[in-house]
């Protein structure tokens, strides 16, 4: 019986150890992705994870998985990652930050929302690896991407409209699935693959020149580090003036550039702001907290 139980013990302690060491891993390797928040107008809130009450956003913020967003009639938002994904919501919509976080070892992203109402333009400039997921899910349908420019919309009725720009989006319903290819639509309510309308390719166009210059990050940073400084490295366009904190940054060749920022102790928020010559800009916000040798990490609280 003592040997029995022994044993038991044995294997338990052995498969906890086990688990221990996978959450381990899984914690070093996999960080959060952290979205930039930049409200597009009054009446813009954020429903952070594990919170009932909605909270107005009247400036940039960060948001994270599990954060619900909503818009009003009058004003939009954006969403912006460190590596050139870009989101825009319209009036009136609401959408969960299902997840988003990156897989340092094999570079995988998985990026998943829930658009509850309301639409969604979205840029993914990058191609995604095999093992990476880009998904919109709404009442209706989800949309997938490997790299691509599209918007997902869901109408008063319920009904799912998905509209490809530029790439190539599969879109699952409960009937079927269809891939969209540049320059066309489809919608849950007719079930059939059509070209962009004139409206909707005009709606791209004011879109795409009130866009401002892209602003991308070849890794994004840490949310926490014990380092007094931090690297930072991007690219822009090339004829665009940057501004780190207000101070201007040098573009290399190609729209490229890189600083050292000295950081202090405690949170650290740095604006990157590019700026096009006919006046468009964009920004990126950022956070890293400097620990002291003897703080805890945060990751684990």
């Amino acid at each position: 019986m003592n040997l029995r139980r022994s044993a038991f013990l044995l294997i338990f302690g052995f498969l906890l150890m086990v688990y221990i060491l996978m959450a381990m891993s899984h914690s070093l390797f996999v960080i959060q992705r952290i979205a930039s928040l930049q409200p597009l107008g009054r009446g813009v809130e954020v429903r952070p994870l594990r919170e009932v009450r909605w909270v107005e956003v009247p400036s940039a913020r960060f948001v994270q998985t599990g954060d619900w967003i909503r818009t009003g009639p009058q004003a939009g938002a954006e969403l912006r990652w460190a590596d050139g994904t870009r989101m825009v919501l319209a009036p009136e919509t609401e959408m969960e930050v299902r997840k988003s976080h990156l897989n340092r070892l094999n570079r995988s992203e998985t990026s998943l929302f829930r658009l509850q109402r309301g639409k969604v333009w979205t840029w993914v400039r990058r191609l995604l690896t095999s093992d990476s997921r880009f998904e919109i899910q709404t009442p209706g349908a989800v949309a997938g991407v490997r790299g691509t420019v599209f918007s997902v919309a869901v109408e008063e009725n319920g009904h799912t409209r998905v509209a490809v720009l530029e790439g190539r989006v599969s879109v699952r319903s409960r009937w079927e699935e269809w891939t969209l290819w540049s320059g066309q639509a489809w919608e849950t309510e007719a079930r059939r693959v059509r070209p962009l309308s004139p409206s909707e390719r005009e709606e791209w166009k004011r879109l795409e020149e009130r866009q401002g210059p892209p602003l991308n990050l070849e890794s994004p940073p840490p949310r926490w580090t014990l380092e007094p400084f931090l690297q930072l490295r991007g690219s822009t366009e090339p004829d665009a003036f940057l501004f780190l904190n207000g101070q201007p940054l040098a573009l290399q060749p190609q729209g490229r550039f890189e600083a050292r920022v000295p950081l202090r102790k405690g949170l650290n928020r740095l604006e990157l702001r590019a700026v096009a010559r006919d006046g468009r800009e964009s920004r990126l916000t950022l956070e890293v907290r400097r620990l002291a040798v003897d703080t805890p990490n945060p990751e684990q609280d």
